[in-house]
């Protein structure tokens, strides 16, 4: 059961991986600065700050099919509108438009697939269920920036919009061809639950594992802003960094392969801090070399850093939230994540008018490399 959702999960996913590098690289394409981008990277995540808690709620009580359908119809908007109004006829416009459809659409589905994989697992199978689910986000990862790179060097960007739109339309079919054995899957009820949210925030451990969570997505977006930026300003090609993005979901790939195996004997407190420390090495580095071939070696290792992080955080979340919330704490995951997703590229922009790249970068891996300690203090604690 799990594999069916994730086949469809991935198909939806390749629609976001493939926009989120295309829209930006089709704002640099008409003269945006990096400001702009920084703007447009931002949009993504604008809304879900204020709408994946009640997002979140919305699952809890209704279950999946109905955010599913919602986040199909995102996606295909998000692909289609740019396509058919260009830059040249309304500036940045059309992008912006298709960076918030993408954005709620990632944010239903992110919620949306976690609800599902926690339902079908249990506590012993619940970390390599979520590896699973993040290795279809990973092959997402690796395979639709590379087709979108390559669609636009040989055929252009209204075409490239254009395959991302069937990714969109293959998710909602497969989804569709998997609804009647999703019915066997026991949702659990929904629990009576106080106005706020905030309660869940008691728990020190969910405290501590959202702020963990909350520099994570910092590192995720200084690969998501900074590999088009860097790649651009050093003179890669739309290709070129369609693989580089691509080599670093690989990367994802293959050490989440080894963590649905490992989760038996390693700790997920254990894989945050392998993630973070390693991390912190490969921001470290990258801003030292300009050509491709020390780049992709580098983002191999940001791939292997950052792929650990998201199975053991969300088994931790749906471990200790409580019955009948569990979307909701996804929720306000969500909504930490989409905040620093929402601010960091617009603060990313503006940091990069004032320093140079390597000093970003810098700046962020001591950042992350401090936020290791964390977790390290929270095995040592128990």
């Amino acid at each position: 059961m799990v594999f069916r959702i994730i086949a469809f999960v991935m198909l939806l996913n390749c629609t976001f991986m493939s926009l989120r590098v295309l829209a930006s690289l089709d704002a640099l394409a008409n003269g945006a600065s990096s400001s702009d981008v920084g703007i447009l990277f931002a949009l993504l995540c604008f809304f879900p700050v204020f709408l994946a808690i009640p997002c979140g709620r919305w699952i809890d009580r209704t279950g999946y099919h109905k955010p599913m359908l919602a986040t199909a119809a995102c996606f295909f908007a998000a692909a289609v509108v740019p396509s058919l109004v260009r830059p040249a006829a309304l500036g940045l416009w059309p992008l912006y438009f298709c960076a918030v459809a993408n954005g709620l659409g990632s944010m239903v589905l992110a919620i949306g697939s976690n609800y599902l994989v926690g339902a079908v697992s249990t506590p012993e199978t619940r970390t390599k269920f979520f590896a699973w689910l993040t290795m279809g986000n990973s092959a997402a990862g690796l395979s639709a920036p590379v087709i979108a790179g390559h669609v636009i060097d040989s055929f252009g960007f209204v075409q490239a919009y254009w395959v991302s739109a069937g990714f969109a339309t293959a998710g909602f079919c497969v989804y569709m061809l998997t609804t009647q054995l999703l019915k066997n899957i026991r949702l659990p009820q929904p629990r009576q639950r106080p106005k706020h949210s905030l309660d869940l925030l008691k728990n020190p451990l969910m405290l501590r594992i959202l702020v963990v969570s909350g520099v994570v997505s910092m590192a995720w977006d200084l690969e998501t802003f900074m590999f088009p930026v860097y790649g651009n300003l050093v003179g890669l090609s739309a290709s070129n960094i369609g693989w580089l993005v691509g080599v670093f979901y690989a990367a994802n790939f293959v050490v989440l392969f080894a963590q649905s195996r490992l989760s038996r004997i390693v700790s997920d407190w254990q894989c945050l801090t392998f993630c973070l420390v390693v991390t912190a090495a490969g921001y470290f580095l990258f801003p030292n070399f300009n050509t491709m071939g020390p780049l992709l070696a580098i983002a191999v290792v940001l791939g292997f850093g950052l792929g650990m992080a998201s199975p053991s955080i969300l088994s931790i979340l749906q471990n200790h939230a409580p019955v009948g919330r569990v979307a909701e704490a996804f929720g306000i995951r969500a909504t930490l994540t989409n905040f620093m997703h929402f601010a960091l590229p617009m603060a990313y922009g503006t940091i990069l008018a004032a320093i140079s790249a390597v000093s970003l970068f810098y700046v962020c891996a001591g950042l992350i490399a401090a936020t290791a300690m964390l977790t390290i203090r929270r095995k040592e604690s128990r």
